[in-house]
C-alpha cells in the first residue's frame, strides 16, 4: 500500500541542517504552521517554501529525539480549545528567521471553535528524519512547553513521584480518616499519637520525638511566690443603750456575827466589909474595872427581788488575725483552644 501521509525536509531545511553540522552549530525550530490546503489534500515536496494555505501558527511546545529512532525529531504543538474554526491538512516547521524547514500532510481534521458549540485541545505531532539530530536545537522556552498525557504518563512511570513528594521523615496531615499506608503502597507510615500538641524540635533534630507536658496541672506551695495574708478591721458602731440584769429574789440574808466589846470604869470600894472603918472614918478605894465582853449579834437584811441597770453605750471593737487555710489541690486545665487533625509521619 502506497504511503499517503509523509513529512519532507525542504531543500532550504536540508541546506540549513548541513551547514549547521559542518559549522558545529544548531538549527532552531521555533514555530509550527497549520494549513488547510485550500480545501484540498496536499502532497509535500522538498521545494516548498510555504504551505499551500496557512490558517494557524503557534510556537512549538517541545522538540525531542525519538527514543527508538535516534535520527527522528518529534515536534509537538498544543492548540488550545479557544482556537479553531478551520480544517487541518498540512503542517510545516519554521526556523527562527521564518525559513520553512520541513513540511508534511495529514488526514483531514476539523478544529472546531468554541462559538460553534464544541471545543477541544488539539495536540499536533510532526516527525521528520534527519541525518544528524545533533544539528537540531532541542532547548526551548519552558513557558511554551505543555506536557501531553503520554509524556506525563511516561515521566510518572519512570520515577517514584510518591518518594519525591513524601520523602522518609515527612509529616502529613488529614482532615479525614485517611491512612497513608493504604494510600501510598510500598511505604511505611506511623501515627503521631492521639491528643498531642506539636512543639518544634531543635534545629539540629537532636530532640525529635521527645514528649512532655500535660493538659492539666496541680499547683503546690512551691509554685507560688512567698506571701502571707493579714487582715484588720473595726466592728460596726452600735449603741446598745442601758441593759438590766435579770430579776431574782435573794430573800433575807444575815450579816456575819460581830459586836463583842467591853467598857472600862472606876469602881469606889469602901474600906472594910461594911464600907466603914472602925472609928467612924469613911474611906474608899478607887479601883479600875471592866464590863464583860458579851454583845455579839447579827442583823437580818432584807434584799428582796431587784435588778441592776448597766449602761453599755456606743462602742466598737478592733479585729485582727490570720485567715484559715482553703483550697483542695484539684487539677485544672491548661489546654489551649484547638482543632484536631490526623497526623502521620513516614518512617520507611
Amino acid at each position: 500500500m502506497a504511503v499517503k501521509y509523509k513529512s519532507v525536509v525542504t531543500t532550504a531545511g536540508q541546506a540549513r541542517i548541513a551547514a549547521a553540522m559542518q559549522g558545529g552549530t544548531q538549527v532552531d525550530i521555533k514555530t509550527m504552521v497549520v494549513g488547510d490546503g485550500n480545501g484540498q489534500p496536499t502532497t509535500p515536496v522538498a521545494s516548498q517554501t510555504t504551505l499551500v494555505h496557512e490558517v494557524y501558527r503557534k510556537a512549538v511546545n517541545s522538540v525531542k529525539v525519538d527514543k527508538t529512532h535516534k535520527n527522528w525529531l518529534v515536534t509537538e504543538v498544543m492548540i488550545p480549545a479557544s482556537a479553531g474554526g478551520f480544517w487541518m491538512r498540512e503542517l510545516g516547521l519554521l526556523a527562527g528567521d521564518g525559513t520553512l524547514l520541513a513540511v508534511c500532510n495529514m488526514a483531514d481534521t476539523y478544529k472546531p471553535a468554541l462559538e460553534e458549540g464544541s471545543g477541544r485541545t488539539q495536540t499536533l505531532r510532526m516527525v521528520i528524519a534527519v541525518s544528524g539530530s545533533e544539528a537540531i536545537a532541542l532547548t526551548l522556552d519552558d513557558s511554551l512547553v505543555f506536557a501531553t498525557e503520554e509524556y506525563v504518563n511516561q515521566q510518572v512511570a519512570a520515577r517514584n513521584v510518591v518518594d519525591e513528594i513524601y520523602p522518609v521523615g515527612i509529616v502529613t496531615w488529614f482532615a479525614q480518616n485517611k491512612n497513608p499506608n493504604t494510600l501510598f503502597p510500598n511505604t511505611t507510615w506511623n501515627y503521631i499519637g492521639e491528643n498531642k500538641t506539636i512543639r518544634l524540635a531543635k534545629a539540629d533534630g537532636s530532640d525529635i520525638f521527645t514528649t512532655g507536658g500535660a493538659d492539666t496541672v496541680s499547683l503546690s506551695v512551691a509554685n507560688l511566690p512567698a506571701h502571707g495574708h493579714t487582715f484588720s478591721g473595726t466592728s460596726s458602731s452600735f449603741d446598745y443603750g442601758s441593759k438590766a440584769t435579770s430579776t431574782f429574789d435573794y430573800g433575807t440574808r444575815q450579816t456575819d456575827t460581830q459586836g463583842n466589846h467591853t467598857h472600862t470604869y472606876n469602881e469606889v470600894i469602901p474600906r472594910g466589909g461594911s464600907g466603914f472603918d472602925i472609928g467612924g472614918n469613911w474611906q474608899t478605894i478607887i479601883k479600875g474595872s471592866a464590863t464583860s465582853t458579851a454583845g455579839a449579834h447579827v442583823h437580818n437584811v432584807g434584799i428582796g427581788a431587784h435588778n441592776h441597770t448597766i449602761g453599755i453605750g456606743a462602742h466598737s471593737h478592733s479585729i485582727s488575725g490570720t485567715t484559715a487555710n482553703v483550697g483542695g489541690g484539684t487539677e485544672f486545665s491548661v489546654t489551649n483552644s484547638f482543632i484536631k487533625l490526623m497526623g502521620w509521619y513516614r518512617s520507611a
